[in-house]
């Protein structure tokens, strides 16, 4: 076994890893957002509905960010693709 092919075995079940379909691709940008989101609101100081009402811009910039930078993340990872 090559050297690269007992790193994969290493990593994965040992049957490769496998390739980045669109499917995959949205469910991975959903995750993100998801999760750089709730990131994204807490360094804001938005820990609740209320506080999101009272500073809607500073919730929307947030979100935003997160959106355009899980968006940037997903590109990226399909540019990177065989």
């Amino acid at each position: 076994m090559s050297e690269q092919g007992a790193i994969v075995g290493a990593l994965t079940d040992g049957t490769g890893v496998s390739s980045i379909t669109v499917p995959k691709l949205i469910k991975d940008f959903v995750a993100d957002v998801l999760l750089s989101g709730a990131a994204a609101l807490a360094a804001a100081q938005i820990v609740d509905v209320g506080s999101a009402i009272q500073n809607q811009q500073v919730a929307a910039f947030a979100l935003i960010g997160a959106v355009v930078r899980a968006g940037y993340r997903t590109v990226l990872r399909w540019a990177t693709t065989e």
